[in-house]
């Protein structure tokens, strides 16, 4: 027989083809997924994707408001104010209805605030005779005489009062809305923790929060706000 390496190639292939060896092999199409075994199809399990978002905030900025005396301010809905300073004004109104980070209110007299959703915190220091109206995660008043709040917190113990007189906050539910104010309180974190209802502190000055913005001077009956009472 001899060696297959001395033998011609076709001699060494036409003697392969004629072996049992080569009568035992299954055609390719079949081990391959050709006609005799189609493939099986994969199954396809869309991607869960996570909630879409609110819109995103605008670009910051910071606002300040120092040593006004008699003016009415009001802000648009649209703006993101990183930081708010207001500091030495008198007999003043200062509506912001927009997201807010910081708050700060120092030394002044005879006036009213309305801040929208604040995330962090809102702190007035020093006032006489001010009205507080505002959304926020943390609330502080230090040495103030005679200020009028209604304050929508995630708990109680986010709002402190520390010295001072006089300090009252409103007895009934948050009835100052704006058409902004669902949109904002998620923007700022707060939709799932804050409450609906005033915080109650000290002793009840018996108005709600619109009340307080509208039966005092000054008042925001004096100038177009998008604020308006809950119905």
């Amino acid at each position: 027989m001899g060696c297959w390496f001395t033998k011609p190639l076709t001699t060494a292939v036409a003697a392969f083809a004629a072996s049992p060896l080569a009568s035992s092999r299954k055609p390719i199409a079949a081990s391959v997924g050709g006609a005799a075994s189609p493939a099986t199809p994969k199954s396809y399990t869309p991607v869960k994707r996570r909630a879409v978002a609110h819109e995103p905030l605008p670009v910051s900025c910071d606002l300040r408001f120092r040593c006004r005396k008699g003016e009415t301010i009001v802000e648009s809905t649209a703006i993101y104010a990183s930081s708010v300073t207001i500091a030495g004004c008198e007999d003043c109104l200062i509506v912001l209805p927009c997201v807010v980070s910081k708050v700060i209110v120092l030394d002044c007299k005879r006036c009213a605030f309305a801040f929208g959703p604040t995330s962090e915190s809102t702190e007035m220091r020093d006032c006489l005779d001010c009205t507080l109206v505002t959304w926020s995660a943390h609330v502080r008043v230090s040495e103030c005489v005679n200020v009028r709040l209604a304050v929508c917190a995630p708990k109680e113990e986010n709002v402190v009062i520390d010295g001072g007189a006089g300090a009252t906050s409103a007895s009934r539910a948050m009835d100052a809305t704006y058409e902004a104010l669902e949109t904002q309180l998620a923007q700022a974190g707060l939709a799932e923790s804050i409450g609906e209802d005033v915080v109650q502190l000290a002793q009840s000055c018996g108005e709600s929060a619109y009340g307080l913005l509208t039966t005092r001077r000054p008042s925001l009956m004096d100038v177009e706000t998008p604020i308006r009472r809950t119905s």
